[in-house]
């Protein structure tokens, strides 16, 4: 084989390399492209459930623990797990606008709910469907058992959140939830101010407690136990009004020895 002939071979022998190397990088860029990006939803639950930052280093403010927090909330758009974070993250002191901003608005669009109220009671405490509710429910087609529940569970729900941030801010909104027409955002609402301790609230608590009925009765009684002052303790043990006083006994324990760390999970 001449010189020439060989370099010929040599220069189709690196060609053919050439071109093999730059079929398998387009196979590769190919496969990358095939490959979708993750949702800002998956994002936010590999992060939700990243071991290195575990629930109790975000209730202990730890730095890597709160940024792994925030951007979970900037990731997710479920609701409930906003709200959880923004709770959270105002309760270790973590005050920006954009927390308290939302909590608010499902707070106050649970507050707008009109959804009756289910349940009544008659003179002897015995509960059974309110008859409003019933027709309610029957003009619009709606299961009456479902909305129970949503109106117990579900509407109230952002009211947990709320309360639970334990931020100052939220007492004149507090105020308001005492006098929905949904017990159990006004019972939270109580739970709310409670929390806070803010002695102003005692006399609005007293005052709603006295017009509320059931569910709502109980719970302000029970967010007073909460406040030292007599005037409460005495309305609370009005409000509670069980012939169990076993009960009544054993909120007010519960009460001196959690304080208000025992309302909420945070």
């Amino acid at each position: 084989m001449n010189l020439q002939c060989a370099l010929r071979r040599s220069s189709r022998n690196k060609l053919g390399m050439i071109l093999v190397l730059l079929v398998l990088q387009c196979a590769a860029l190919h496969g990358q492209q095939k490959k979708p990006a993750k949702s800002n939803e998956e994002l936010a639950k590999e992060l939700n459930n990243d071991k290195r930052y575990p629930f109790e280093d975000l209730l202990q403010a730890k730095p890597g623990a709160v940024a792994n927090a925030k951007k979970i909330y900037a990731l997710t758009s479920d609701p409930e797990l906003k709200q959880r974070l923004a709770s959270i993250l105002i309760s270790i002191g973590v005050k920006d606008q954009i927390y308290r901003e939302y909590l608010e608005r499902a707070a106050r669009k649970a507050l707008a709910d009109e959804t009756p109220w289910p349940t009544q009671f008659n003179e002897k405490n015995e509960k059974s469907w309110d008859p409003v509710f019933l027709e309610w429910c029957k003009k619009k087609e709606l299961n009456p058992v479902t909305i129970l529940e949503k109106a117990y569970y579900e509407i109230p729900n952002p009211w947990y959140f709320l309360a639970a941030s334990g931020d100052p801010a939220f007492y004149d909104l507090f105020i308001e939830g005492l006098h929905s027409h949904n017990r159990m955002i006004a019972g939270t609402a109580a739970q709310g101010l409670a929390k806070l301790q803010d002695v102003r609230a005692i006399e609005p608590l007293i005052a709603a407690g006295r017009q509320s009925l059931a569910e709502a009765r109980f719970g302000i009684g029970e967010s007073l136990l909460y406040f030292s002052d007599p005037k409460a303790q005495a309305a609370a043990e009005e409000f509670i009004n069980t012939t169990d006083k076993t009960l009544l006994e054993t909120l007010r324990r519960e009460s001196k020895e959690k304080g208000v760390k025992g309302l909420f999970q945070w």
